[in-house]
């Protein structure tokens, strides 16, 4: 179906590269997620064009007045770059064969668009524009859009057959667009969701981190209740979970939603997760050091009142972001906002950190402290300030240092 009564307002750099392209005889569409957004009335990001002209000729056509690099020419792709803008040209092409659940290992460059968006994922991502055809939509994602619905093209089993991935890219789009995902297409991710084991590590790691920075508490509430077989595929850990327990952690993760890094902190706090396990998922080392940093003050926090204090001596014993991400987890699983609140003004406003100290390494030596003993002594002088034993300046702390140090214990 072609809708001639749509116009997209197109860059420039893009008007010129379509132009050129069909000055020689050539379709050119720009395609995807830059159409999708403008058919939302959201700005995109980048655009990338589809067409007729074979790479060969893509060359031809631009090597005079644009450079040129071969990104993904076996697949059809040239990446022109048009007023210091780079814009991938991929010829039409049709795909057959992917016997590893995400490439295929057949492709054929077609003269037929339809074919070419038939390919794609989503219906939504199969739209089609240029100025001169207006809006080229065989697959009804207008609709879509309009319906905010996820809807595979074609038959949902065949989409993630061809490419596993897509079974997160829809989990993705939910989220990142608000949209539910069509009955179909949402039974068949959950049913091929065995296929993710095919993925690599690195893929699955980068949907789901990508899924995670948008803020969207009801939408991620939905996916991880209505997709919970994906999940398990991912973190087995998850199907020792009872109902209840499993409904808890999708509420909290939820709540955390729009901070992807404190999100996997909390899924491999919750699941337990050693460092040989988050390496294999590719957590990355911030991760992995943020999650054994955490785990530590969340188990010395809920052995506590959790009173300002609680918090501050958190920080004071695993580090200011520990003890934030540890107050961001318990509000989540409280279903507040009150205890970060707490932390992020002791972060501003108190001594609950060593650098915040009136008194450091330095000042010890010249006592004639060094060694191990400086570091025991430092910390012993940050505590006595946040339980308030001390005053924050640097003779009181000497002074204190000196009668109480030694009968501490």
């Amino acid at each position: 179906m072609k809708m001639n009564d749509y116009i997209i307002i197109l860059p420039d750099y893009i008007e010129f590269i379509i132009s050129e392209l069909e000055k020689k005889g050539f379709e050119g569409y720009v395609v995807g997620g830059s159409v999708r957004d403008s058919v939302m009335t959201s700005t995109p990001h980048d655009y990338d064009i589809t067409t007729n002209a074979s790479p060969m000729q893509v060359h031809e056509i631009f090597e005079k007045t644009c450079k040129i690099i071969d990104t993904g020419i076996k697949f059809g792709t040239v990446t022109v770059i048009s007023e210091g803008n780079p814009v991938e040209i991929t010829t039409f092409r049709t795909e057959a064969d992917y016997s590893d659940y995400r490439r295929p290992e057949k492709i054929e460059f077609t003269s037929n668009l339809k074919l070419d968006l038939s390919r794609r994922d989503f219906t939504v991502n199969a739209l089609a524009y240029c100025g001169r055809t207006g809006l080229v939509d065989y697959f009804n994602g207008k609709e879509d859009i309009k319906n905010k619905i996820i809807r595979c093209i074609g038959n949902p089993d065949d989409r993630f057959g061809e490419d596993a991935l897509r079974i997160l890219r829809a989990l993705r789009f939910s989220a990142k667009l608000d949209f539910s995902i069509e009955e179909n297409t949402k039974k068949s991710l959950n049913k091929n969701a065995f296929l993710l084991k095919n993925i690599a590590a690195e893929r699955i790691y980068t949907e789901i981190y990508k899924m995670f920075e948008v803020k969207n508490q009801k939408r991620i509430n939905l996916i991880f209740l209505e997709c919970r077989p994906v999940f398990e595929v991912i973190y087995p850990e998850f199907s020792d979970f009872s109902d209840r327990e499993y409904r808890d952690f999708s509420s909290a993760v939820s709540l955390l939603s729009g901070d992807a890094k404190l999100c996997l902190v909390y899924i491999a706090s919750i699941l337990k997760l050693d460092e040989k396990r988050m390496s294999d998922l590719k957590f990355e080392k911030s991760i992995k050091n943020n999650t054994k940093l955490t785990v530590l003050a969340l188990e010395y926090l809920k052995k506590t009142e959790l009173l300002k204090t609680d918090f501050a001596l958190s920080a004071a014993k695993y580090g200011e972001n520990a003890a934030l991400y540890a107050s961001k987890i318990i509000d989540a699983e409280k279903g507040g906002e009150r205890y970060a609140k707490t932390v992020k003004n002791l972060i501003l406003h108190e001594c609950i950190s060593l650098k915040q100290l009136d008194i450091n390494g330095n000042d010890l030596n010249l006592l004639g402290i060094s060694g191990e003993k400086v570091s025991e002594i430092l910390h012993f002088l940050l505590e006595s300030v946040i339980l308030n034993r001390c005053r924050n300046n640097k003779p009181d702390l000497i002074e204190y240092y000196k009668n109480s140090f030694e009968k501490r214990r």
